[in-house]
């Protein structure tokens, strides 16, 4: 079994209210969210970067709602809108880096939702806000508004107001760009030590997903290969079921016999969507080689986990 380094994911949220003549009556902070375990359960093979063209995040929900946001909540406490119109575009960061966390950050995509003027009633008070796949049902997260400190506040509309929340999703790394950490993983009953390093080029620009428990299809997601050799992909591979609350997906892979024949020394996997590989990756290598004849076959079980911030 090998363990990837767990994805994060982290998202915030901003809120705005304006006038029809373009004023903007109120700019509120960023303030972090709760990640809810189904949120987590549904990455499995949600891709969670609202309108993007490719989401299952597509509304975001307001409510009256006051209680403590918890992992285990499943909706609102009392919701009173929703919408799914977008407004401006999509922003995405496509570089490393850090954006304020604690973990370096690898990638974030942010995106608008627009209640219109005169769309929620007169003088509602909101108090709590949630991104769902469908309109109030199936949500990846839930907060409280928040003020400058902190602390919860009610958003009041007025009835010549309407309100913006910009979302910021954020895939966090648990370890940070070209970072190398040790590493072990049984071969045959023998633990062999490695190193695992964070490596690759820039994201993709396109079809980019927040789905860790989604393998893609096709075997390319794994490789091996020799010290200075070129990278050899299994032969096989099957997807084990995922179960509610495991928050981690594995994949059995087979080189069969004179698929890879040497002395196997790195791995290499990564984030990947489709039947390609792209995005950062990670090389994990052998402090010793193995050596692999044509006769043998390699079997090898990979398992990526994810998590909140």
């Amino acid at each position: 079994m090998i363990s990837l380094p767990e994805f994060r994911a982290g998202c915030e949220f901003k809120v705005q209210k304006f006038r029809s003549d373009g004023l903007i009556t109120y700019e509120g902070p960023w303030f972090h969210n709760v990640v809810l375990n189904i949120g987590l359960d549904f990455m499995r093979s949600w891709n969670v970067v609202p309108g993007d063209g490719h989401s299952l995040i597509e509304y975001i929900n307001v409510g009256t709602g006051t209680s403590d946001p918890s992992f285990t909540d499943t909706g609102l406490g009392n919701r009173v809108a929703t919408t799914a119109k977008l407004y401006g575009s999509l922003t995405t960061d496509h570089s490393p880096g850090d954006i304020g966390e604690s973990l370096p950050s690898w990638r974030w995509w942010q995106r608008t939702f627009e209640f219109s003027v005169g769309f929620l009633s007169a003088n509602t008070n909101l108090t709590e806000l949630g991104l769902s796949r469908f309109s109030d049902s199936e949500y990846f997260n839930r907060e409280l508004f928040r003020d400058g400190n902190g602390d919860p506040t009610a958003i009041t509309v007025k009835d010549d107001e309407g309100i913006r929340i910009t979302v910021r999703s954020t895939l966090y790394a648990s370890m940070a760009h070209n970072e190398t950490i040790a590493a072990s993983f049984g071969v045959d009953g023998i633990t062999r030590a490695a190193t695992t390093k964070l490596v690759g080029s820039a994201w993709r620009t396109s079809d980019d997903h927040i789905m860790p428990g989604h393998w893609p299809s096709g075997p390319k997601a794994v490789y091996v290969a020799t010290a200075d050799g070129s990278f050899v992909e299994a032969t096989s591979y099957s997807d084990l079921l995922y179960t509610d609350g495991d928050h981690y997906r594995d994949r059995e892979l087979t080189w069969y016999p004179g698929t890879f024949v040497g002395d196997w020394k790195r791995i290499r996997t990564g984030w990947s969507y489709g039947s390609s590989m792209g995005g950062y990756m990670w090389e994990i290598v052998l402090d010793e080689a193995i050596s692999i004849a044509d006769t043998e076959e390699i079997k090898m079980t990979v398992r990526r986990s994810w998590g909140r911030v």
